[in-house]
C-alpha cells in the first residue's frame, strides 16, 4: 500500500509494507534534511541506543478479543507478555539484532511469518515455522495447542540451534527448513503436505 502526501514542506510517498515498517519514497533531495529532522523530533530514525530486540520491534498481532467476533484467544494485548521469555533467550544468545518475523493469529498474517502463532482456544496456539523472510514461502505447522509455557519451551532450543549453527546471513525461517524442523511450502496449494 502506498499513498501520496504533501505536508507543506515536501512531497513524497508513504509506503506501508506488510512487515510493520514505513518507507518514505520519492523525496526530493532538497527536502530530505527537513524530513529527517521531523522524524528525529518524533523519536523515529534517531541514532539513540535501542533497548528492545528486533524480534519485539517486528512482531505483529491482530486485535482479536473483544473487537473481533472471529477470535478464539488474545493476541495484541497478550503477545508482548508472551514474548518476554523468547526475548530473554534472544538476548542471551546475542541475537538481538536478528530480524525474525513473528506474527500472532488471524489478520496479522501468521502464515507469512518465520514464527507464526494461531489461536485455537483460550491461550492455546498452534505454532508455525519456516516462512521465507521476504514472503516467498509460507510456513508450516510445527506444534499444536501450545499454552503460554509451551511456546517458549518449543522456541528456546530452536533459537539456541539457530545461534550456534546458522549459516552467514541465513534467516530463521530458512534455517528451520534447512534443518528439517519443517518442510518448505512450495507451492501454496501444498500448504498442509
Amino acid at each position: 500500500m502506498h499513498a501520496q502526501w504533501a505536508t507543506g514542506f515536501h512531497t513524497g510517498e508513504f509506503r506501508l509494507p506488510g512487515n510493520q515498517s514505513l518507507t518514505l519514497t520519492n523525496l526530493e533531495s532538497r527536502h530530505r534534511t527537513r524530513v529527517q529532522q521531523v522524524l528525529e523530533q518524533q523519536g523515529a530514525g534517531s541514532q539513540t541506543e535501542r533497548t528492545t530486540t528486533v524480534l519485539r520491534l517486528n512482531f505483529l498481532a491482530c486485535v482479536t478479543l473483544n473487537p473481533c467476533s472471529l477470535a478464539f484467544a488474545e493476541a495484541e494485548r497478550y503477545l508482548p507478555q508472551l514474548l518476554d521469555r523468547p526475548d530473554a533467550v534472544i538476548r542471551t544468545l546475542g541475537l538481538t539484532d536478528e530480524e525474525i518475523l513473528i506474527r500472532m493469529t488471524g489478520c496479522a498474517g501468521p502464515y507469512l511469518s518465520e514464527i507464526g502463532q494461531v489461536a485455537r482456544a483460550v491461550r492455546r496456539y498452534n505454532l508455525y515455522l519456516g516462512a521465507h523472510h521476504a514472503g516467498k514461502r509460507l510456513n508450516k505447522l510445527y506444534r499444536q495447542m501450545l499454552d503460554e509455557d509451551g511456546i517458549p519451551r518449543e522456541l528456546t532450543p530452536l533459537l539456541e540451534a539457530y545461534a550456534a549453527d546458522r549459516q552467514p546471513t541465513e534467516r530463521f525461517g530458512d534455517f528451520v527448513v534447512r534443518r528439517g524442523d519443517v518442510a518448505a511450502t512450495i507451492p501454496g496449494q501444498n500448504f498442509h503436505a
